[in-house]
């Protein structure tokens, strides 16, 4: 078995995009994401879990309907279940969010941030060297595809993507 640290700057230099957050572990049912934020979220709240936003780099204002929270750098917050709240950075922040596995960001709220770490109804993973995992998020899903014959083929919504980033320009492999 080999052991390997998850070196978090290497991880969230393999993406740019704001508010989709990228799982990088999950211990037990919880899953440990990465996500840039940057202007203002949706207002939101989870009826059935805490969430917790570590800052990596940067600022973040967790705002509530009655005050906010201000986290730097290496500061910590959890919001508790139920409780609405609105994250907001003025410049790029690095979150590291702890939450259970399937839980979606915005809540009930929807919108068009609306992210469940997902690419479709797959979970995005980020491993190393840019190589990222999509994983279906229901057991048995299937795709189908047309191959090379013209017949249609069906395949697990499990695969692999190698992610090139060539200057400002992204490419995906499968």
């Amino acid at each position: 078995m080999t052991y390997e640290p998850i070196n978090l700057g290497q991880k969230f230099s393999t993406f740019a995009d704001h508010w989709a957050p990228r799982v990088v572990a999950e211990m037990n049912d919880y899953q440990f994401k990465l996500v840039k934020l940057q202007g203002e979220f949706v207002w939101h709240s989870h009826a059935d879990t805490d969430e917790t936003f570590i800052v990596v780099d940067g600022e973040i204002t967790i705002e509530f309907r009655d005050g906010s929270v201000k986290l730097a750098a290496e500061e910590m917050f959890v919001v508790r279940k139920d409780v609405e709240h609105r994250p907001v950075a003025t410049g790029e922040c690095q979150v590291l969010v702890v939450e259970p596995r399937g839980v979606v960001n915005t809540g009930k709220a929807g919108g068009n941030l609306r992210r469940q770490m997902m690419c479709g109804s797959r979970r995005i993973w980020i491993y190393d060297r840019g190589l990222m995992k999509i994983e279906s998020q229901r057991p048995g899903s299937q795709s189908s595809i047309l191959n090379s014959n013209g017949l249609r083929e069906f395949r697990p919504l499990s695969f692999h993507v190698r992610v090139y980033i060539n200057q400002d320009c992204l490419s995906v492999r499968v």
